[in-house]
């Protein structure tokens, strides 16, 4: 589980917040398209 791996939970965080950044990038070219 993650509270057995903080380090894991960390990355886990990390790389949703990645995808989150990258969908909003979408996002916004799309409306300037």
């Amino acid at each position: 589980t993650y509270k057995d791996s903080p380090k894991l939970a960390q990355l886990v965080q990390e790389i949703s917040w990645g995808q989150n950044i990258v969908i909003m990038q979408r996002i916004k070219n799309r409306e300037k398209d």
